[in-house]
């Protein structure tokens, strides 16, 4: 645009010369024609693109490693013609914070409308979110702009590789076996568990009745049965980035895509388990119960909507705020950086095993 309005105001300036040395018809003609030209396209560029309109779309998936396709089409429904429409389309991976900027250029007829399409690299998993962050027109020759509003959004999900994690038997066995413990505030109907002695109850069952203590005490006593509680596995994605040490978008990836495998693992072989990350978009800890593939590509699709971000506060803090009285007996910890932060904390309630991406 720079250039063209050098480009007029060097024409300007030759048709008043022009002018003004021969005072012909023609040189009249010439600067009529300039001062014509100028008025026209100052008019069409402030009336014209008012009555535009833009939608953005893509395919719900896409293959990681493969090219995303993201397909804009605008409609003019005004009676002017866009002579010039001029787009910045900018899309972002919000989980390992790469972001690109597309422009595009085009014109409209009156009452027309326009297909346009642009190709983007995904090499990582993650959720791609682009919007159109400015659109403006101008006229034919480049010399005027204005702003015009126009929203639009499209989203596609670049589907993580979820791979099988190498468990040893021994570790299969340990967290299956972790997987179950007795609840200490409700009772249930375990025979294998105790929960508590109280007084017999009409409708009591003569199986809970505790004899040896009875023949103590004299009166009828029962034992409430425990309460088998699963989710006793917490599998938690450090998403927080220490202050100074920023991970890389593969880093980012990889992270995301080992903490997604470990939890496909688990469930392959009947392990439900529990799997949790700070949110920083809210400002909370996300925890999801994982018992059956239904509920993992649900969590994929969450996991793939929140990004990473400094954090002097590590994940485990974040969990522990968030359910103080959850009890689990193992946490996984999966995490990209290559310092591993204090893991003091989680220790002290329960056992960690860290997963370096």
């Amino acid at each position: 645009m720079k250039a063209a309005r050098i480009g007029a105001l060097l024409w300007g300036c030759f048709a008043i010369l022009f002018y003004m040395w021969t005072a012909s018809p023609a040189a009249l003609a010439v600067l009529a024609g300039t001062v014509c030209v100028l008025l026209a396209g100052a008019l069409l560029t402030l009336t014209c693109g008012k009555g535009c309109s833009a939608i953005l779309s893509a395919s719900q998936e896409a293959e990681k490693g493969k090219p995303v396709f993201i397909d804009l089409t605008v409609k003019n429904a005004s009676l002017l013609p866009v002579c010039r429409c001029s787009m910045i389309l900018e899309c972002s991976n919000i989980l390992t914070g790469e972001q690109v900027e597309i422009p595009l250029s085009f014109s409209l007829w009156p009452r027309g409308s326009a297909a346009l399409q642009a190709e983007l690299a995904a090499p990582y998993c993650g959720c791609l979110s682009c919007c159109i962050r400015e659109a403006s027109v101008g006229d034919l020759f480049s010399l005027y702009r204005a702003r015009r509003r126009l929203r639009a959004e499209a989203r596609t999900y670049v589907m993580p590789q979820i791979q099988e994690a190498e468990f040893s038997p021994q570790e299969l066995d340990a967290y299956n076996m972790e997987s179950y413990r007795y609840s200490a505030s409700r009772k249930g109907n375990d025979p294998g568990d105790t929960f508590g002695i109280r007084e017999y109850e009409e409708g009591d069952s003569l199986k809970t009745i505790h004899w040896k203590l009875t023949g103590k005490l004299g009166d009828l006593m029962v034992r409430e049965l425990g309460l088998p509680v699963e989710n006793n596995i917490m599998l938690l994605l450090e998403k927080g980035m220490e202050p100074g040490n920023p991970l890389t978008p593969q880093q980012r990836d990889k992270a995301a895509e080992l903490f997604l495998s470990l939890s496909h693992t688990l469930l392959s072989h009947q392990i439900t388990h529990s799997a949790g990350w700070q949110d920083y978009r809210s400002g909370q800890f996300i925890s999801r119960r994982i018992e059956d593939m239904e509920a993992l590509w649900v969590m994929t699709g969450l996991l793939m909507e929140t990004p990473y971000k400094e954090d002097p506060v590590p994940a485990q803090i974040h969990c522990q705020e968030y359910d103080r009285e959850a009890g689990f007996s193992h946490y996984l910890y999966v995490t990209a950086a290559s310092s591993q932060r204090s893991m003091s904390g989680l220790e002290n309630y329960g056992a960690v095993t860290v997963y370096q991406a």
